[in-house]
């Protein structure tokens, strides 16, 4: 029986900044292994990333250093000979890809619900851009690239029973083995191989790229693939990776990088940063702040103190949704905002009209003494579309008073320690609380917190 069920495969070359993220991702998806090689020079500074997934009884993290530059094959080779057998399921993953699955399922879910029993299942790449990040890299990958070319690239990932990888032609040191990328024709025996949403892929291959690519962007199919699991493609973090794919080494598999040094450096730059922009995609975005919330459920109530707000986990709606809402309807969308989780990110997000509001209904008559509003952080123009805003509350939401206004040049904040707070001198009664903005623009919060105490409104004979 195998150690592992299943396990990812990587290399990786100045992936620090980014190596503590990937791992967590890959776990929260239910694979229970990474074997990672290092190819950086010095081992030192990624080793320290992964301490704390290397120590313990049952470590996450098998790390090895392989010192020679840009032998890719030789690492996963290495994997082969040497830890095959210790796990079921494997994929060959790399740092800046992150296997997309319908959302709440991990790997072993996904494989198990498959139509037709397989042996390998591929994954396309999707590539995404910078995302206007020049030299300095988000907090967080998945949170801050949500920006995507349209087109499905034909290049596929994997994952596979470990035992089908048998067979000196995988070990075929001749240009173009990449078996890491599909694993027919280099193996000693057909594969049952099937895409994500289950059609034959053995023959996938056969004409690429071109006709993989027809494949793969047919309309039905891509809007299949698409919905089900993808390989996000992180490739390009910041605008100067392109210089640094170069500067990092031209050693083995990177001997080909200047490619990317060259773009950066003519005319069609431009275009193809704009290529790799074409569609918003925060299919992951969310990936991180969902899993937050579950922080919720650690609180520990205690007496005689503010507790949690009397909004949390109340019914909310919104004028309109957009199309950078999460939420498929006014409700799904606006209920975001109670969750709790204050990170700077918008969590709705109504469309462009004149006076857009956000309600929450209390449900019931509460003594409403504080009302914070956590503005949305994640780009330096949007915290200003809050500058005009008012504040109303009411015992119906057909007939809500204006209890506050705030119209400024300033934007506030929110996850930077500065919301905007509201505090009436003395408690305002009512159960429906509504933020409303001035003028015509797009209103998207953080959070929204509402602080009172229920009131009873029936009085005694």
């Amino acid at each position: 029986m195998s150690k592992h069920e299943f396990s990812v495969v990587a290399c990786a070359r100045w992936e620090s900044p980014y190596i503590v993220e990937w791992l967590n991702y890959y776990r929260a998806i239910g694979f229970d292994h990474v074997f990672l090689y290092c190819n950086d020079d010095d081992p030192r500074e990624l080793y320290g990333r992964c301490l704390p997934f290397v120590l313990g009884p049952a470590p996450f993290v098998t790390f090895r250093h392989y010192p020679v530059q840009g032998e890719q094959l030789r690492m996963y080779g290495h994997f082969l000979l040497n830890d095959r057998d210790s796990t079921e399921w494997v994929g060959f993953f790399d740092i800046d890809e992150f296997l997309r699955l319908p959302p709440g399922q991990t790997i072993g879910e996904f494989v198990g619900g498959m139509r037709a029993p397989a042996e390998c299942i591929l994954f396309n790449w999707i590539f995404f851009g910078p995302n206007g990040h020049r030299s300095k890299p988000g907090d967080s990958i998945l949170g801050d690239y949500t920006f995507r070319q349209k087109i499905i690239h034909p290049f596929t990932k994997y994952v596979a029973r470990s035992h089908i990888l048998t067979g000196p032609r995988l070990h075929d040191v001749s240009k173009g083995n990449g078996f890491w990328h599909c694993p027919i024709g280099h193996v000693d025996r057909p594969i049952r191989a099937v895409n994500a949403i289950g059609e034959d892929m053995s023959r996938y291959y056969d004409g690429f790229p071109e006709a993989s690519a027809a494949f793969a962007n047919d309309p039905g199919r891509s809007a299949g693939l698409l919905a089900t699991a993808m390989v996000h493609h992180y490739a390009f973090r910041t605008e100067t990776a392109f210089v640094e794919r170069a500067r990092r080494g031209l050693g083995g598999a990177f001997g080909d990088q200047t490619i990317w040094s060259d773009l950066a450096s003519g005319d069609r730059f431009a275009s193809f940063l704009a290529g790799l922009h074409e569609v918003e995609d925060r299919s992951l975005a969310t990936f991180w702040p969902d899993r937050l919330e579950h922080a919720l459920a650690a609180t520990i109530p205690v007496s005689g103190q503010a507790g949690l707000p009397a909004s949390r986990g109340m019914v909310a709606t919104q004028s309109s949704i957009s199309a950078w809402s999460v939420g498929a309807s006014p409700e799904s969308d606006a209920i975001r905002a109670l969750n709790g989780v204050i990170d700077g990110r918008g969590k709705f997000h109504t469309d462009l009209e004149d006076a857009p509001w956000w309600r929450v209904d209390l449900g019931a008559v509460h003594g409403i003494r504080e009302i914070r509003l956590f503005n949305r952080m994640d780009h330096p123009a949007v915290p200003a579309r809050a500058n005009r805003l008012a504040i109303d509350i009411g015992f119906d939401p057909g007939t809500l008073f204006e209890v506050f206004r705030r119209d400024s040049e300033v934007p506030f904040g929110g996850a930077d320690g500065h919301p905007l707070v509201f505090t009436p001198s003395i408690p305002i009664p009512g159960r429906f609380v509504r933020v409303r903005l001035l003028e015509r623009n797009y209103l998207h919060l953080d959070q929204v917190e509402i602080y009172g105490e229920g009131l009873s409104l029936v009085s005694g004979a």
